[in-house]
Formats: C-alpha cells, structure tokens, sequence
C-alpha cells in the first residue's frame, strides 16, 4: 500500500457588506492505490477530507443542508443559551475503481473519461453561506444537467457532512444517499428520492419524503410525519404521534405511546404495544395489530385486518371484501354491532347472528364484567371474525 498527501492551503473570508459567508477551505487529499496481483490493474479510491469549520448560530436561526448523492451525519451534543456553535465536517469520497495501465477501466472507461472524472472530482466542493435566518451548506461544483443521471446511478462521487451541536432546527435535501441522526432534539425535515435514514436517541418533529429506501426511527420522541411511495419504514420505543403514508412499503411500529395515522394501498403493516388510537385506511393490505390499548377506527378494500385489543374497546370498522378479525379481553362486556351483507360473522360463543333484511348481523352487549365500549364492524362481503 501506498500513501500520498497533498495540503493546499485554504483561507477564511467574511464580508460584512454582505448577507452572508463563503468560506474557503483547507483540503487535505489522501489517495490509496492496492496492487491486486500480477496483472496490470490497479484498483484505487480517493477521499478528501476539507478543514472542519466551526460557526455560531442563534436560537431561532436554522441549518439546511442541500447535496445531489451524499451522506449527512447529525450528532447532537449538550448547550444552552441564546446561541450555539456548530461545526461542521466534510468530505468527499471518489467510488474504487478497477483500470488498466495505459489503457481503458476494466468498466470501459476510455481515458478521457477518466481525466474528466479526475477534473470534476476535483472541482467537487461545498459552500456554506448565510441568507435570512438558515446558514445554507450546498455542493459546489455537480457535473452538468446532462451528466446528472448517469453519475447518479453510478454513484461515481459523494459529498459526505457531518454537524455536531446542541442542535438546531434543520432542513435536509437529498436525491439519494444517507441521513443519521442521532441525539438531536429539534426539528428535523428530510427530503430524499432513494437512501436510508436513522434517527436514534432523538426528539422534536421528524418529518421524512421519501420515495424508496429504509427509515428506521428508534427511542424518539415528538410527532413523527413519514410521506413515502415504497419505504420500509420502523419505528419503536416512540412518544408521540405518528403519521405513515407508505403506498407500497412495509411499516412496523413497536412500543409507541401515541396516536397513530397509517394510509398505505399495498404494504404491510404491523403494530405492536401500542398506547394511544389507531387510524387506517389500508386498501388492499394486510393489517396486524398486536395489543392495542386505544381506539380502533378506519376501512379497508380488500386488505385483511387482525387485531388484539386491550382494556375498552373503541372500534369503527369498514370493508369492502376483506377479512377483519378482532380479539377482545377474555372479560369484555363491550356491545357488538356488526353487519356483512353478503359475509358471514363469527361471534363470540354464546351470540348468534340473525338475518337483518340487508345481510347477516349482531346487535347484543357481551356479558363480561370487565372493559366496555362498542364495537361496530361493517363489511360488503368480507368475513367478520370476533372473539
């Protein structure tokens, strides 16, 4: 293995003619190159790191924070006060690639491709500026509109930023990449086409868009908003309410002291322990609902519904033709009010269904003396099961 180092000295430069701060940076580039054997090819991957660079912020000022392929990094650490610092870490990061000596990449690459490459990797950079109330950190140097698709896709390079501080209000924009959060206790909003995000430790509003890719919210507290095409999408140990559009992605939620809103058409769903009312409209998913201990309301298409409910019961239930399965506590004196036009019921042992002129239906209170509550189920043709 070899090193080699290249320092070139940046500089700071602030304007007080002006609304905001360019900053010019200190890089300190490292290259590795690996021998892989006797052939001529050489693989090599390149990163730059740029001189950390620390700045204040007040209270109510806000961080946002745009890239086209990278990665954001969020460390909260403890402050107090009208103001705080904030600093702020870069890098970018050139993919290994696989060459011949003298000749094309293993992937066809020709040499002016290369040298292309090398140029805009080069020019590769990111300003931090200041307008209004939000300190804006970009990336400086993307190739051209007509390169946009290809680089994307081939994920050739990335910005990667890090931000540590007692926390701020922050906006994130991404095309695709990564964002991690952790320990951060504002608001944070996310906007991302493909990627991952994590947020672990954390509190304030969390506010994801995402069209595909995996976001996992753990020991959070505050609302959580996911808007999403087709994510996986969990959460667990969360105190406050939740709200999941996921059209096409599977969501699971565990341990959530909350209200919780779920609209999805095809993607699966389960809840687990969970303190607070559930709302849905599923369409043609499947539903599980572990331990329910709140309200059970909403409707499906086609989708089936299973749920375990905990202490009084509270349910307002539609379908079109799929199933909805309910468990009530073994002592429930809740009141039953359920109809299937063209489905059959399944009753608790002990209360029959009759025919109401419009289908098959139950009117009746069990009598446990424990919870109470009312159960209202309405079906086209779907089974109704409740035990």
């Amino acid at each position: 293995m070899c090193h080699s180092v290249q320092i070139r000295p940046g500089r700071f430069f602030r304007s007080n003619n002006l609304k905001y701060s360019f900053f010019l940076l200190t890089l300190i580039v490292v290259q590795h190159s690996w021998s892989v054997g006797p052939s001529s090819q050489v693989e090599s991957a390149q990163e730059v790191r740029f001189k950390e660079i620390p700045f204040e912020m007040k209270e109510n000022e806000k961080l946002v924070i745009s890239s086209l392929h990278g990665r954001v990094i969020l460390k909260g650490q403890e402050g107090t006060g009208s103001s705080s610092a904030v600093y702020l870490r870069a890098k970018k990061i050139r993919k290994k690639e696989s060459t011949q000596k003298d000749g094309p990449s293993s992937s066809g690459t020709s040499l002016g491709d290369k040298q292309n490459l090398d140029q805009e990797f080069a020019d590769l950079s990111f300003t931090v500026r200041k307008e209004g109330n939000a300190y804006l950190i970009e990336d400086k140097g993307i190739m051209s509109r007509s390169d946009l698709a290809r680089k994307v896709e081939e994920r050739e390079m990335e910005m990667v930023y890090e931000i540590e501080a007692s926390s701020q209000p922050v906006e994130i924009h991404l095309h695709d990449g990564a964002v991690s959060v952790k320990n951060w206790h504002r608001s944070v909003d996310i906007t991302l086409v493909d990627g991952t995000v994590q947020a672990r430790d954390s509190s304030g509003d969390f506010n994801v868009q995402l069209q595909k890719g995996v976001v996992t919210v753990e020991s959070h507290i505050g609302r959580v908003d996911i808007d999403s095409f087709g994510a996986q999408f969990s959460a667990k140990k969360v105190e406050g309410d939740l709200i999941v559009k996921n059209f096409g992605g599977e969501s699971n939620f565990n341990e959530i002291k909350g209200d919780v809103d779920i609209r999805t058409y095809s993607g699966p769903v389960q809840v687990a322990k969970l303190s607070g009312s559930l709302a849905f409209d599923v369409g043609r998913s499947v539903l599980k609902i572990i331990d329910l201990e709140g309200a059970l309301r909403g409707k499906t298409d086609l989708g089936t519904v299973s749920a375990g409910l905990l202490g009084e019961s509270e349910v307002d239930v539609e379908s079109n033709q799929g199933t909805v399965g309910l468990r009530l506590p073994a002592s429930s004196g809740a009141a039953l009010k359920l109809n299937s036009e063209e489905g059959a019921i399944y009753a608790p042992e002990g209360v029959k269904s009759y025919d109401s002129g419009n289908g098959q239906a139950v009117r009746t209170r069990l009598k446990g003396d424990g919870p109470k509550g009312v159960v209202t189920i309405k079906s086209k043709s779907g089974i109704i099961r409740v035990h």
